[in-house]
């Protein structure tokens, strides 16, 4: 019982740390929270990204120097018949979610 509790903890523990105030469905459009093909929601689950048709992992967390709830991630993403890699600025401010990769910032409320 012990060796197992241990292999479980070791196996945890070497996972990448995902911020858990980032966990969650989010939507720039609350609207999305519900709709049937929800265009701006994104859900935030464990160390998965899941977009409209696209689904990212979240990879190497960074974190940043007086930012607690935020890191850089290294994104391996699926879509569309595609497989790329990016990264990505992802934290949270003042209950929002926000999310800057490519150029491009992002703002999600909390569902």
């Amino acid at each position: 019982m012990r060796t197992i509790l241990l292999s479980t903890a070791i196996a945890l523990l070497s996972l990448p740390a995902v911020a858990g105030s980032i966990q969650g469905t989010w939507a720039q459009n609350l609207d999305d929270c519900s709709a049937g093909y929800p265009e701006t929601q994104v859900k935030i689950s464990g160390n998965e990204v899941l977009f409209l048709e696209t689904t990212c992992t979240l990879d190497s967390p960074t974190g940043l120097r007086d930012m607690p709830e935020a890191k850089l991630y290294d994104l391996i993403c699926n879509g569309e018949g595609e497989t790329w890699s990016q990264r990505a600025f992802i934290g949270t401010s003042g209950g929002d979610l926000l999310i800057y990769s490519r150029g491009h910032a992002r703002i999600y409320m909390k569902c």
